[in-house]
């Protein structure tokens, strides 16, 4: 179909040339009219069929150059794939590993709350027997602090 195109194309450009050279002018004497327009078509046939061959040829090694390249393309997805999916395992694993440690932490801290309400309780009711003893206890029997010069040692 494109080679019939091309030769008509030939053709009519042939024509044309025929039209300009049949001029007097430009003829030369020896030339008959028609020899060399044949010659001249049968040689532009021939190097368009070549044209076109060379031209299928590219064209083929473009189409299997461009299917090796998607393969290799599709290649290269699937190992991608593969690991994105291996990074979302091993994701999902420390995930889980950090989500255990930080319930265990907010355990721990729990616990030392914990602890530590029970201990400021147990400070709060010493001090209250410490208050209760120091008020039934006379003051001369009360321990002095060292520190002060001004109270003789008993």
């Amino acid at each position: 179909m494109i080679l019939r195109r091309s030769l008509e194309a030939v053709e009519t450009d042939c024509k044309g040339k025929r039209k300009r050279q049949s001029s007097p002018a430009s003829k030369p004497s020896s030339r008959q009219p028609g020899a060399n327009s044949l010659t001249e078509l049968a040689q532009l046939g021939s190097q368009l069929i070549r044209d076109e061959s060379e031209n299928s040829r590219r064209r083929n090694d473009f189409i299997i150059s461009a299917q090796n390249l998607i393969q290799s393309l599709a290649s290269d997805k699937e190992a991608l794939l593969s690991k994105v999916k291996k990074l979302e395992r091993e994701l999902r694993v420390v995930r889980s590993e950090k989500d255990a440690e930080i319930a265990a932490l907010k355990a721990d801290r729990a616990r030392m709350e914990s602890e530590l309400t029970s201990l400021r309780h147990v400070n709060e009711d010493l001090r209250e027997e410490m208050n209760v003893m120091e008020a039934a206890t006379p003051s001369a029997a009360l321990p002095r602090p060292l520190s002060s010069p001004s109270l003789p040692l008993p």
